[in-house]
């Protein structure tokens, strides 16, 4: 073959550099298609390899044009077969020619072994850039759905919401946001508009060894179809970063679900002023999902939530058990009903089987139902752990509470829920140094004072008693009788002090008297006579307090008490050996 001349050789340069800059377009294109229509990944690669063999053929065409257009059949032929031969090898042995692999498209490989080894992530708080500040909650709403639905269907551990709202508006680099919350990647989030539709924007970035995006897309989409974009978002990012799936979390990731629009954004300003964690959020809540039913009386996430409200105000004593329960148990079955595979109503269901009806069975199943629906919930975790601790599984009780906790750091509700495992465990100094932490977050936390005044007993610390046994009655509105403990305990000690102020606390309308405050009280006098009719009291009241009688130390020297063993013996607890 003759050598071509020095001119024609002067324009393979030229030619080289045209057909790179076309490929890489072409690339370009193709991943846009694949990425806008969901197509396999494989197909990027297949066609980059293609264009890697078709390098020495351009490379050929440069130097040798004039000689092989005399022969183009034979050049198109084999041309041919080296791509049929090219896409039939990668497609029987994909992992033996992987244009990943190669070495001058490195930082590619980087990109695709980082996403590959992604166990942990943390879905940051999604900023709102629609101009209004009305549409907060679907920010909110938004965030909390994409948590529920990776940490739902993939392997990955992904960080609860309270632990990644922490670190909202902070000015932390990636790198010690992952570090903070232990994860190897984060997925952030916005929300913008335009005209009718939402445009819903995420990025992969991994954190180590270095902050590197490794996969953004925008999803426009309208309110009715927004149901829908979570799990298409998860579907994408796990086949991004390669996630084992199961059969079934793929037919769950392909169904699709249909909610009136109005209805839906109901239940997401809802579920936005249920994460308040007050009073007056919770009531706007039960407004809201209660209007979202009647809008669309077929949707289940409505029905779960308005049940929780309900078993949220008895928890918190805003009412009695009388007032919620005809509340709780038809709403979470309505749901169950409509959709049998939302975690949310297990978790409810769980919370109202153990801390209502004490069916410790039923509610141990719920919550394992729960867990199986929704591994990555810490609050189903962290009650599930709670549960535990009354049927004396203290061993299973604290594995549960780590998983809570590693899943959710910076969550208060689960860092207060560990307080009452630290003092049942007997840690009592580890508790305490636990709820002073917790003390500001929001003061006077009830369940955390009771972890405090249940450890100050067991260590026999009683001015610090006596002064959480007074936060105690200011949180129930009892002040009139706090000058009674106080000057009773300067004078006569602790027992006196606590004595004198249960007959002050008895001389009052009893019936509006929490048993709880009332046994504990009690149990430091040493009276046991009434402290067994006030835990009484608390049995037939069905308060949630007497899931843990079995397991508070404040009543270990009653634990021989014919009375108290007849009530644990009621109660029926499961076996603590089961585990």
């Amino acid at each position: 073959m003759k050598i071509p001349d020095l001119d024609k050789r002067k324009h393979i340069g030229k030619i080289m550099l045209t057909y790179s800059g076309a490929a890489w377009v072409i690339i370009q294109v193709i991943s846009f298609i694949i990425s806008q229509y969901e197509l396999p990944i494989a197909l990027l690669d297949v066609s980059i390899l293609l264009f890697i063999f078709g390098l020495p053929a351009a490379f050929a065409y440069a130097l040798y044009g004039n000689v092989l257009t005399k022969n183009i059949k034979l050049v198109y032929g084999f041309n041919l077969i080296l791509a049929l031969g090219v896409i039939s090898f990668y497609f029987i042995k994909p992992n033996s020619l992987h244009p990943n692999q190669i070495k001058f498209l490195k930082f590619k490989s980087n990109q695709k072994e980082i996403a590959q080894n992604i166990q942990s992530l943390a879905i940051l708080p999604f900023s709102n850039f629609t101009g209004d500040t009305n549409k907060d909650y679907l920010s909110y709403a938004i965030h909390d759905a994409m948590i529920t639905e990776i940490g739902s269907n993939s392997p990955l551990r992904v960080i609860s919401k309270t632990s990644s709202l922490a670190i909202k508006d902070s000015k932390k680099s990636i790198q010690d946001i992952a570090k903070e919350l232990k994860v190897d990647a984060v997925l952030e989030g916005s929300i913008s508009s335009a005209n009718d539709l939402i445009k819903v924007s995420v990025s992969l970035v991994s954190a180590f060894p270095e902050e590197l995006q490794l996969w953004t897309k925008v999803y426009s989409v309208s309110m009715s179809e927004l149901l829908n974009v979570y799990s298409t978002i998860t579907k994408n990012l796990a086949e991004e970063i390669e996630l084992p799936l199961t059969q079934e979390e793929l037919v769950k990731l392909n169904q699709k679900s249909s909610v009136d629009p109005a209805a839906y954004e109901a239940y997401l300003k809802g579920k936005y002023n249920m994460g308040l964690l007050t009073q007056e959020g919770i009531m706007a809540a039960q407004g809201y999902f209660e209007k979202s039913i009647k809008i669309d009386p077929d949707f289940a996430a409505s029905y779960a939530a308005l049940g929780g409200i309900w078993s949220f105000l008895k928890q918190m004593n805003f009412v009695t058990t009388d007032q919620a329960a005809p509340h709780i148990t038809p709403n979470i079955q309505k749901a169950k009903a409509l959709d049998p595979d939302l975690a949310e109503v297990y978790y409810w269901d769980a919370i109202n089987l153990v801390w209502t009806d004490y069916n410790w069975d039923a509610g141990e199943t719920a919550f394992i139902k729960a867990i199986d629906l929704n591994p990555n919930s810490s609050e189903t975790r962290g009650l599930y752990s709670n549960f535990l601790l009354g049927q004396n599984r203290i061993e299973k009780a604290r594995k549960e509470m780590d998983i809570a906790l590693d899943l959710d750091p910076k969550n208060p509700f689960i860092l207060t829920l560990n307080t009452v495992n630290l003092f049942i465990e007997g840690n009592f100094g580890e508790c305490i140094e636990l709820c002073k932490k917790l003390q500001v977050t929001p003061p006077n936390n009830p369940l955390v004072n009771l972890s405090f005044f249940m450890s100050y007993a067991a260590i026999k610390d009683y001015d610090n008693l006596i002064k959480h046994a007074i936060i105690w009655l200011e949180f129930e509105n009892h002040q009139d009788v706090i000058p009674v403990m106080e000057q009773t305990y300067k004078e006569e000690g602790v027992k006196a002090a606590f004595l004198k102020t249960c007959q002050a606390l008895e001389n009052k309308d009893t019936s509006k008297l929490m048993a709880q405050t009332m046994f504990n009280f009690y149990a430091i006098t040493g009276d046991v006579d009434k402290t067994l009719d006030w835990i009484e009291k608390s049995y037939i009241r069905r308060d949630p307090d007497i899931p843990a009688i079995n397991a508070i130390p404040i009543l270990n020297p009653y634990r021989n008490e014919p009375r108290l063993i007849e009530i644990i013996n009621r109660l029926k607890f499961q076996n603590p050996n089961i585990d």
